[in-house]
């Protein structure tokens, strides 16, 4: 999973009513999903995709535009059930495993 992703996960733990719980159902799940770390390729896919989609007047969430830059730079395919905004990111290789 995108380090982005994971920093959300954790944030969603963090400030969770059953902290030490959802922490450790975190821990499991990345024991499952390893955390991909990111590169300057990554940072590279990000400037260029931003520029895009403000040029375009189709700006996403800043969070959103690093999960999508980092799954652009290293060819892979980003799943999500949330995929209103992602649609709008040229070339990017797109699933959703819930609908």
């Amino acid at each position: 999973m995108s380090l982005v992703t994971f920093g959300e996960l954790r944030y969603g733990a963090e400030k969770s009513q059953q902290r030490t719980k959802a922490l450790e159902a975190l821990d499991h799940l990345r024991g499952l999903i390893p955390v991909i770390p990111a590169d300057s390729a990554v940072a590279e896919s990000y400037g260029t995709v931003r520029v895009h989609l403000e040029r375009a007047g189709t700006p996403i969430g800043n969070n959103d535009l690093w999960i999508a830059a980092h799954a652009l730079a290293l060819n892979l395919t980003l799943i999500s059930n949330s995929t209103r905004e992602f649609e709008r990111v040229p070339r990017l290789k797109l699933d959703n495993w819930v609908d």
